[in-house]
């Protein structure tokens, strides 16, 4: 550790920022010249690379000299209320998940309500990538430039405004061009939601607790999907209303044996929708009143010493990226894995409806599979924190179980006839329980690697570009359901596909650990 001792001519108060921007230096290939007068401490630094930004390292640089104490060493602090600020981020990305995934689980109800297809469904969540791919470069920007309380300001706006708009009208032609508009809303806060977790992980919390926290802010967008599998078809029942709609007494009986005429079976589902759309409205306004009025995004100290060290800007960080080889593998990797699996859980109950599954039970089992893949990511983030230089061993485990998970899926439900059997109902439930499991178990460990890997770079702009191209993805895959006859058990291979190709690819992967051995250097 370095120490601090007074030059000739400085006050007691003045620190020898030798150690701070040595370790700049260190990790942004630059480097550092001291020259000394009487009563002057010039300190000049050349050569960085991070272009066009000399004033902002030095603001950096000034920034972490404060945070020095009378030894000249780091002080470190961890506070408390770092587990408050973990929730209210988790508010915030639980809600952008609910929200995206708020008619998969729905679907066969939405359809008959406002006279959607497939496709229709698949576009909703399609908004969620392309806003992504629109926002993901102005707020990762904004992320590393310490902006944190106002991008959360504007993923919370983002979720209040989209709620709104769900309730205007029920209207099906009004109601679809407004439903669509809210969720391309939703999704430019997705960055927020996707990138937030690494970021206020390495701002707020020590190295020991770190993967934790990043997979505690990620386990809040399995639960808000979770959520919404379990919240949508408690308030709006799977009903079918048969039949067309007449001016006569025509009569046509639903599955709660009450007998009702058609237009008043249609009105009574989209009750129910926007009571659903309503309780999101609710709950929107409590998470944007938590934001505004408590959040607090930085610590008077840091964490680390690495949380201390200024990282590169937006451009050369970027840059940096690009030229990262081990980052972009496990940037494509994480995206067609991840992409893949997100697409192919927005269509889940579409998925098991063509093996004969309800709307109701295909809730159920997306709402268990996310529930234990969200607390099985945690308990795989303990034990990343805990064996701190063994990601890739992790990683490789939890591709290999789901590959076993998503192949049982697959050839259980081409083999089925349609009409589900007992056997065959618990093979699905027990595939895609521990394919959730596994798939959200490498989430938090693939985005702390990636953040590893690419240090210094700032981790917002990490983690908005690694899921860029989970989106890109996202958008492909949903985009190919608008093919006529191309259905959606095609996505089951794919996934199983995908997933082989993606554990022989890691590994090849040589894993780097640089923010860790920053750490633990001093």
């Amino acid at each position: 550790m370095a120490s601090y001792e007074p030059i000739s001519g400085e006050d007691s108060d003045s620190r020898d920022t030798r150690p701070i921007l040595t370790s700049f230096r260190d990790v942004a290939g630059g480097s550092v010249s001291r020259t000394s007068s009487d009563d002057s401490l010039h300190l000049q630094l050349t050569d960085l690379s991070v272009e066009g930004s000399t004033k902002h390292s030095e603001d950096s640089a000034a920034e972490a000299d404060s945070h020095l104490n009378s030894s000249g060493t780091a002080k470190r602090k961890v506070y408390k209320y770092r587990w408050w600020v973990l929730f209210v981020v988790w508010l915030v990305i639980f809600e952008e998940a609910c929200l995206w995934n708020t008619w998969g689980p729905i679907a066969d109800v939405a359809k008959q309500a406002f006279g959607w297809t497939d496709g229709t469904i698949a576009l909703l969540a399609n908004w969620g990538c392309i806003g992504f791919t629109i926002a993901a470069g102005p707020l990762s920007w904004a992320m590393g430039r310490r902006t944190l309380k106002a991008v959360f300001l504007f993923s919370a706006l983002c979720g209040m405004a989209c709620t709104a708009l769900r309730c205007i009208t029920m209207e099906p032609n009004a109601a679809s061009y407004l439903i669509n508009f809210a969720h391309l809303l939703n999704g430019l806060s997705a960055p927020v939601a996707l990138g937030a977790g690494p970021v206020i992980s390495a701002k707020w919390f020590p190295p020991s607790e770190r993967v934790t926290a990043t997979a505690v802010a990620g386990m809040s967008t399995t639960v808000g999907v979770a959520t919404s599998f379990l919240l949508g078809p408690l308030l709006v029942p799977d009903t079918q209303c048969n039949g067309t709609s007449a001016d006569g007494a025509v009569n046509h009986t639903f599955e709660s044996n009450f007998t009702i005429l058609y237009d008043e079976c249609i009105d009574g589902l989209r009750h129910n929708i926007r009571n659903l759309m309503l309780v999101h409205l609710g709950f929107s306004a409590v998470v944007l009143f938590l934001v505004v009025f408590t959040l607090k995004t930085e610590p008077k100290s840091a964490p680390s010493h690495s949380s201390a060290i200024p990282r590169l800007e937006f451009r050369p960080g970027l840059r940096k990226l690009i030229r990262n080889t081990p980052y972009i593998v496990i940037s494509v990797v994480y995206g067609l894995i991840n992409g893949l699996f997100s697409g192919w859980g927005a269509v889940l109950s579409l998925i098991l409806g063509m093996y004969g599954v309800s709307q109701r039970e295909s809730g159920f089992i997306g709402f268990y599979s996310t529930i234990a893949g969200g607390f099985t990511g945690i308990l795989m983030a303990r034990i990343a924190d805990k064996y701190s230089r063994r990601h890739k061993e992790l990683i490789l485990v939890v591709l290999v179980g789901s590959i076993f998970a998503f192949l049982a899926l697959s050839v259980v439900g081409h083999f089925s006839s349609g009409e589900t059997h007992k056997w065959e109902l618990a093979v699905y439930y027990i595939a895609v329980i521990l394919g959730g499991i596994f798939q959200y178990g490498l989430i938090p460990i693939m985005l702390e690697l990636a953040v590893e890997i690419s240090y210094p770079v700032a981790e917002g702009i990490t983690a908005v570009f690694m899921t860029f191209f989970s989106c890109f993805f996202v958008v492909i895959f949903l985009g190919l359901l608008y093919i006529p006859g191309i259905g959606v058990v095609w996505l089951n291979w794919s996934l199983v596909a995908v997933l082989v190709f993606g554990t022989t690819v890691i590994v090849f992967v040589k894993p780097q650990y640089s923010r860790l051995d920053q750490d633990l250097s001093q």
